[in-house]
C-alpha cells in the first residue's frame, strides 16, 4: 500500500518529465532490465547543475531538452559526459586528474533509458539484455483485483491513473502496450532482440485493457447479503485515457465493459 501511494504522489507531484519517463518503464512495460546478465552502469558526475552559457557564470538546474528523434529519455544518468562501463569499474577512471571528484553509479537507468528509447523511438539496442518485468505483472494483478490482490485495487487505480495523466500521449500508450515487442522471454541464445516490429503486441494490449476494466466495475456483498455492482470513476477516467488513442484498445475496452455490465 505504501508503494502504491508513492507511486500515485510521485506521478501527481513531480514535473521532471524524463524521469517519469523512466519510472512508467520500470513499472508498465512488459519487458525489464535483466540485470543477472550484467549490463553496462555509468560512472558520471551527478549533473544536476549547469552554469550559464552567456558568460554570467549564473548556476542553474540542469533541464534536458528533448531529442530530436523522440521525447526526452533521462540523459542525467545515461552519459552525462562520463564513460560506459560494463563488469567491474573504478570511479577513478572518470577523472584521472581529480579523484576527488564528485561521483555518482548509475546502474538501472542507462537500461530503463535504453529500453524506453527501443520502444519509443525504434532505436532498439543490441546489449541490452532484458526479461519479463515482474513489477508489470504485479501491477496488473492488482488492478484486476487477482491473486489475492483485491484490497490494494483501490490504490492502484489511483497510481495509474495519476500516471496516465501525468504521462499523457502516444508515448504512454507505447510503453504501457509493449509497442515492437515480440517476447517477453529477452533476449534469445542466438542473441536475437525481444523486439520485433513497431506494432503494438495485441497480448499486452488486451492484459493492459482487461485489468483495467475489471477495476471499473466491481462486485462487493453487502451487509444484507445481496451483491451490489460498484463503479469507480477514476478507474473509467484511467481507462479512457489508456484507450482514447488506440482504436484497437478502445474496442477492446468496450467489449469488455459491455460483458462485465
Amino acid at each position: 500500500k505504501t508503494a502504491l501511494f508513492a507511486i500515485s504522489s510521485v506521478f501527481h507531484t513531480i514535473t521532471n518529465r524524463p524521469l517519469l519517463n523512466l519510472l512508467f518503464t520500470a513499472i508498465f512495460h512488459p519487458l525489464a532490465p535483466d540485470s543477472a546478465a550484467g549490463g553496462k552502469a555509468v560512472i558520471a558526475a551527478p549533473g544536476i547543475v549547469a552554469v550559464d552559457g552567456r558568460a554570467t557564470g549564473i548556476m542553474r538546474v540542469r533541464v534536458d531538452a528533448p531529442g530530436q528523434k523522440g521525447p526526452s529519455v533521462y540523459d542525467f544518468g545515461k552519459d552525462n559526459g562520463g564513460d560506459r562501463f560494463g563488469g567491474n569499474t573504478t570511479v577513478d577512471r572518470i577523472d584521472d586528474n581529480n579523484t576527488d571528484a564528485e561521483v555518482c553509479v548509475f546502474v538501472l537507468s542507462p537500461a530503463l533509458a535504453d529500453l524506453f528509447e527501443s520502444t519509443v523511438c525504434g532505436e532498439v539496442n543490441a546489449s541490452l539484455r532484458t526479461r519479463a518485468n515482474p513489477y508489470r505483472s504485479v501491477a496488473l494483478a492488482c488492478l484486476a483485483g487477482t491473486h489475492g490482490m483485491s484490497t490494494l485495487q483501490s490504490l492502484s487505480v489511483l497510481a495509474i491513473d495519476a500516471a496516465l495523466t501525468a504521462l499523457k500521449g502516444r508515448v504512454v500508450l507505447d510503453i504501457l502496450f509493449g509497442k515492437g515487442v515480440k517476447s517477453t522471454n529477452g533476449i534469445e541464445a542466438n542473441g536475437s532482440s525481444s523486439f520485433g516490429t513497431s506494432a503494438t503486441c495485441p497480448n499486452h494490449m488486451v492484459e493492459a485493457i482487461a485489468s483495467l476494466s475489471v477495476s471499473v466495475v466491481t462486485a462487493s456483498l453487502a451487509d444484507n447479503g445481496i451483491w451490489q455492482l460498484n463503479f469507480d470513476c477514476v478507474a473509467a477516467h484511467a481507462l479512457l485515457c489508456a484507450s482514447v488513442g488506440d482504436d484497437s484498445a478502445r474496442s477492446t475496452a468496450a467489449k469488455l465493459i459491455e460483458h462485465r455490465r
